[in-house]
């Protein structure tokens, strides 16, 4: 699957931000923020996303992608509670499990 940009919005206690990552970036982690998936402009998460720990390291990749299309560095770093979600076509929320 080829996807030229992914949507990441980080949410905290207190705000919402929407980042923009071209396939391939890397964002920082930050504490106790929820990671919310998007690609292509969609606000929809891929159908099949394979996450791997690397390190402190979570890198997500989309079926197809033979290296990770983003990197979120830091996300199990001590301290980190950080959780990734997305969102189906019929509109509902699922987290992608922490392990």
């Amino acid at each position: 699957m080829s996807i030229e940009n992914i949507g990441l919005v980080a949410v905290s206690e207190n705000a919402a931000t929407k980042v923009a990552v071209k396939s391939g970036g890397k964002v920082k982690a930050q504490a106790g923020t929820k990671y919310l998936l998007q690609v292509d402009s969609k606000d929809v998460a891929p159908e099949n996303v394979t996450v791997k720990r690397v390190g402190k390291d979570l890198q997500i990749s989309f079926e197809g992608s033979e290296k990770p299309d983003l990197t979120i560095e830091g996300f199990f770093a001590e301290g980190m509670d950080g959780q990734l979600y997305g969102v189906s076509e019929d509109g509902q929320l699922y987290a992608y499990v922490r392990t």
